[in-house]
């Protein structure tokens, strides 16, 4: 499995500008609601979802802004844009160390618990 970098405040940032093209995607409902598209008032974080969560978040940045995306993959790998695509690491080592790791779950379990109270 590949390395990535720390996750920085700039991360924050990319995150947040990639989340906010998907404003008018299901995704946001998933996150204010927890993970799942049923409504529910739950504010308490289903952490084992988070992964699956990641997943989803990936998935819809890749439809709606795949350049950024992508960008900010090379960044994570401290790679330029035309290394990072002429690697042999895929983009699927990337997602799945995003995914796997812990670092990930809990930056984007603050991420979504920030994105859920900021949108009640």
């Amino acid at each position: 499995m590949i390395k990535l970098r720390s996750y920085k405040n700039k991360d924050v940032v990319t995150l947040v500008d990639m989340l906010t093209s998907l404003k008018d995607t299901k995704l946001k409902d998933m996150i204010i609601s927890g993970g799942s598209t049923e409504n529910t008032e739950s504010t308490d974080i289903d952490y084992d979802r988070v992964g699956a969560l990641v997943i989803d978040v990936l998935s819809e940045c890749w439809q709606k802004c795949g350049n950024k995306l992508v960008a900010w993959f090379a960044d994570l790998n401290e790679m330029s844009e035309k290394d990072y695509l002429d690697a042999d690491e895929s983009i699927l080592d990337t997602i799945e160390a995003i995914a796997t790791r812990k670092e990930s779950k809990d930056f984007f379990s603050r991420a979504w618990q920030l994105f859920r109270t900021i949108n009640k």
